[in-house]
């Protein structure tokens, strides 16, 4: 909803799955026998919101993954409610 917002400082990225942190059996679909990710098929997206108080700037950031079933979230980093 925040990304709706004029004001809204935000950019998308899109990278591939991390291997170290995704090592569990219901992930193995998503890497090849070497253990690279399959980023042409399964890659992530992640939405990195910005936000500046005084002279901090702190992210939010959301990511996903492309699945069969469509995008799935995977991780989210909220720091906003640290600011003061």
């Amino acid at each position: 909803m925040e990304t709706t917002s004029s004001e809204t400082d935000y950019f998308i990225s899109a990278d591939g799955l991390n291997p170290f942190m995704f090592d569990a059996p219901e992930f193995q679909k998503y890497f090849n026998n070497c253990g690279e990710s399959k980023d042409w098929l399964y890659p992530t997206m992640s939405i990195i919101i910005s936000h500046k108080n005084k002279k901090d700037l702190v992210q939010d950031h959301l990511e996903f993954l492309r699945t069969d079933e469509g995008y799935k979230l995977l991780c989210v980093t909220i720091r906003k409610g640290q600011l003061k």
